[in-house]
């Protein structure tokens, strides 16, 4: 994966959702201030964090974005990712998190670095279970152990 421009939002860890919330729509006013086009947004989770199974903390909210002009720019480092997708709530990523360090750990790679969650929707047909039409795409950089 080539190395990649993002903006992150103010250090989230730890707050409450009603804080995180607040924080969310401060973040998405101080972007449509700038008038950023925004190619995708996600959640930035750190490696503690998943090393410990603490997969819902986030650190950061961020954009990928074409606009520098407006911030400073945190950079997605280049490297090998492993990306896996999970299909329904955001609160079981538990489940797709864990398999993917069952496979790391089987193929022989460990993770180094944080987590990129990037949010999709999917329409399929008529499906009323909005949750269920929701992927997050999961993106850790590994090496070889």
């Amino acid at each position: 994966m080539a190395a990649e421009q993002i903006v992150l939002s103010e250090n989230i860890l730890n707050y409450s959702h009603k804080d995180i919330t607040k924080m969310i729509i401060s973040f998405m006013k101080y972007v449509k201030q700038g008038d950023i086009k925004v190619e995708n947004w996600g959640s930035l989770i750190r490696q503690e964090q998943i090393e410990t199974g603490d997969y819902l903390n986030y650190s950061n909210f961020y954009l990928r974005e074409n606009q520098l002009h407006l911030t400073e720019a945190f950079t997605k480092k280049a490297g090998k990712y492993v990306i896996g997708y999970h299909k329904e709530s955001y609160t079981n990523t538990n489940k797709t998190y864990e398999k993917i360090k069952d496979y790391l750990e089987k193929e022989g790679y460990r993770i180094c670095g944080d987590s990129f969650e990037e949010y999709l929707y999917l329409m399929d047909g008529i499906s009323s279970n909005i949750e269920a039409n929701y992927v997050t795409k999961i993106m850790m950089e590994v090496e070889e152990k």
